[in-house]
């Protein structure tokens, strides 16, 4: 949870290091996606998206981490979500279709 933390933090602030984002990349496999969650997820994929430091093989496996987690997620999580897979070009349909329905689902239970 703190990397994703710590990374958001350097993205806010327009601080690259390639060299940091591939390690962080490379050393945040499958398992270690369990233990974070819907905000962990996005902040890290976000900052990813904000340095425009692409990480496909880490994006991937978000994305099958997402699929569990998106229920949980508010409408700005989907919404940074969407936006930072967009950015790097990681499409991942169904990613995006798990994405639209939980959007869905959030708007309809809006009342007017």
């Amino acid at each position: 949870r703190n990397i994703s933390l710590v990374l958001s933090s350097l993205a806010r602030k327009q601080v690259k290091d390639a060299q940091l984002m591939d390690y962080v990349a490379s050393r945040l496999n499958p398992a270690w996606l369990t233990v974070f969650n819907i905000q962990d997820l996005a902040l890290l994929c976000n900052s990813y998206a904000s340095m425009t430091h692409p990480a496909p093989q880490l994006f991937q496996d978000c994305a099958e981490e997402l699929l569990w987690k998106l229920p949980d997620a508010t409408s700005q999580e989907l919404a940074v979500l969407a936006s930072a897979y967009s950015k790097l070009r990681a499409y991942d349909a169904t990613l995006y279709r798990h994405i639209a329905a939980q959007t869905l689902r959030q708007v309809e239970d809006i009342t007017p």
